[in-house]
């Protein structure tokens, strides 16, 4: 990469940043120049039981606006004192956004922004009278932000179809994606071999969003040796779920993980399940694959590109328990492919590693606002 000399760096966090950070620390460190955060508000307390508030900014300067007596003053001396910097905005809608808005959406700003897909979700009607709104919602934003971003990082090959659709411009439009830090410890890296495959589901107990519904539907059709394990403890619908798993002899609550814990927790297991009907991009895929196992997950989660890419696990329908079912029961009967699965994680998740993300993101600002190099093209499609 070539040496810039680049100009400050800010991002704007509605939260501390956690699920990004392993990307975003990476630039902090690798940037060159000034790096900082700007956080408007802190985790919720479901977040700090898992120890999402690990402290961890890497090399960037914190601002916390919740700590700030005056925060309205303190935006205002960011931009002041940072006249050229590149502004880095996490979607549309945050409060965040609107605090700063007067300040990114004017002539010679250098703007950028990255964005999860809006939550078109529910039954039929639900979804038609959501697409109507959003399509209005978004095309309105499209038109207010556009003349003033110069990069746009939808998340996922899904996030770049849908904001085409609301007439974003192609050529500013880079894949992207959540990329945590990974806790790994690689003295326990060897997997053990499981006489009876081992499931997994980790995340929210929410039939709407997560589809974990349709999880315990699939299983009644399963046959044969296997075990699920369901971690979380949190969400609208966790009292029916532990209620079931407590009926359900091959099925076992096993409470919540520390956040730090997950990927070295999951090297215990063969398959990731990842249930989803709508996520912006569901952080877990990225987890299993450094542990080395294989994912089923659907194509609601828009982290299954990952899947579809490495060949490791299988991407199914959403919303619909059948198939789900057929996969997981392949695997039960192929052992061998669940092997082969776990051999292309391996082979595959260097392209996911915060450096690789974070190289890709500082070349997409390079390209943009330095005219430096070829487009940069996505590194884990």
């Amino acid at each position: 990469m070539n040496c810039l000399n680049r100009d400050t760096l800010i991002f704007w966090f509605e939260t501390p940043p956690k699920v990004s950070k392993g990307a975003f620390n990476y630039v902090s460190k690798n940037w060159k120049s000034k790096v900082i955060y700007v956080i408007n508000r802190d985790f919720s307390k479901d977040r700090k039981m898992t120890n999402w508030n690990d402290g961890d900014f890497g090399d960037a300067e914190v601002i916390f606006l919740f700590d700030a007596e005056d925060s309205a003053k303190v935006i205002k001396k960011v931009f002041s004192e940072n006249p050229t910097a590149l502004h880095v905005i996490p979607g549309f809608t945050n409060n965040i956004q609107k605090r700063i808005k007067e300040y990114i959406l004017v002539p010679g700003v250098k703007l950028v922004a990255f964005s999860e897909r809006p939550d078109i979700m529910g039954n039929l009607i639900e979804k038609f009278a959501r697409k109507i709104y959003f399509y209005f919602k978004y095309t309105a934003i499209r038109k207010k932000y556009a003349p003033f971003v110069k990069a746009f990082l939808p998340l996922g090959q899904l996030g770049i179809r849908t904001f085409k659709n609301y007439g974003w411009d192609e050529k500013i439009m880079f894949p992207f994606m959540y990329n945590p830090v990974i806790h790994k410890d690689f003295a326990n890296a060897e997997k053990p071999k499981n006489r009876v495959i081992r499931f997994l589901y980790v995340g929210r107990f929410y039939f709407k969003t997560k589809g974990i519904d349709t999880l315990m539907h699939a299983t009644e059709y399963l046959k044969g040796d296997w075990q699920l394990d369901l971690v979380g403890g949190y969400g609208k619908d966790n009292d029916k779920v532990v209620r079931w798993a407590e009926d359900n002899p091959k099925v076992t609550f096993a409470g919540s993980w520390n956040s730090l814990d997950v990927c070295n927790n999951m090297m215990e297991y063969d398959i990731l399940i990842v249930p989803s009907k709508y996520d912006g991009w569901n952080l877990l895929p990225n987890e299993a694959l450094h542990a080395g196992i294989g994912v089923i997950a659907t194509d609601e989660a828009v982290s299954d590109e990952l899947i579809t890419a490495s060949g490791a696990g299988i991407v199914v329908p959403s919303k619909n328990p059948k198939a789900l079912a057929r996969a997981m029961q392949y695997a039960i009967d192929n052992p061998s492919a669940v092997s082969l699965w776990k051999k292309k994680a391996d082979g595959y998740v260097d392209k996911i590693s915060s450096e690789t993300v974070g190289n890709y993101f500082m070349e997409i600002l390079d390209y943009n606002f330095y005219l430096t190099g070829e487009r940069p093209q996505c590194p884990w499609i």
